[in-house]
């Protein structure tokens, strides 16, 4: 239903990438995907896990698997947390120190709508990257626009974060980049990601003229700006 108090108990993921060169930044890593999502984005890119396609039947790995799995790969130090979102999952934090018991780095994605969860990692995990969607949250969310700010500000109390732009015309509207930009403001690193048709959005993309003039526009604002997807 959209709601930011979706709330799962046991901890389970959908998928587990043995090895990614994407997901952390300057790191080599496993990636996890998490099922389930309190957001309902148009354009996203993970609808199995997020359950915009209903009733898609596929195997659920546990968290003992998984730690098991990872146990092998002894080449992989580092783990990217993704999904669907992790933090709906009540028992994430119990994941992570399991994970960080192998001497892994811990990367997680999240989309904000927990502030208290980010809070309650950032003594655990070593880098969280969190997806802002635009200003006007009820377009993707039932989260409030506050819930939003407290995120912003768990955020810049880790370490090592970035806060990541998927430029979606319809959320991302370029009447907002300034505000965006302000709302931001003080942020280590962002990152402007360009936007890819779905089969459930057909909105047009940006230019990267769009992209580049937006980045120009936050880097006023916050310590580095880069670029993926132009």
């Amino acid at each position: 239903d959209g709601s930011g108090s979706v709330r799962v108990i046991r901890m389970f993921y959908a998928l587990l990438m043995r090895t990614s060169f994407v997901d952390y930044p300057g790191k080599i890593c496993s990636t996890l995907f998490t099922r389930g999502c309190n957001m309902r984005c148009a354009y996203c890119h993970n609808p199995e896990l997020s359950g915009k396609i209903p009733n898609l039947t596929t195997m659920d790995y546990s968290s003992e698997y998984v730690i098991n799995v990872l146990k092998s790969l002894t080449r992989i130090k580092a783990v990217c947390i993704t999904g669907g979102e992790p933090a709906i999952h009540d028992d994430l934090i119990n994941d992570v120190l399991e994970l960080k018991r192998l001497s892994l780095a811990v990367k997680v994605d999240t989309n904000g709508s927990r502030p208290e969860i980010m809070s309650a990692l950032r003594k655990h995990i070593d880098y969280i990257a969190m997806d802002f969607k635009g200003l006007d949250t009820s377009l993707f969310s039932s989260i409030t626009f506050e819930t939003y700010l407290k995120s912003i500000e768990e955020m810049k109390k880790f370490e090592e974060y970035e806060f990541r732009i998927t430029m979606f015309p319809d959320y991302v509207k370029e009447r907002d980049f300034a505000e965006i930009a302000k709302t931001l403001k003080g942020a280590k690193r962002v990152a402007v990601q360009q936007y890819r048709k779905t089969q459930f959005s057909s909105v047009e993309p940006y230019n990267s003229e769009t992209l580049l003039h937006f980045g120009n526009i936050l880097s006023e604002q916050v310590g580095e700006v880069i670029y993926r997807g132009i």
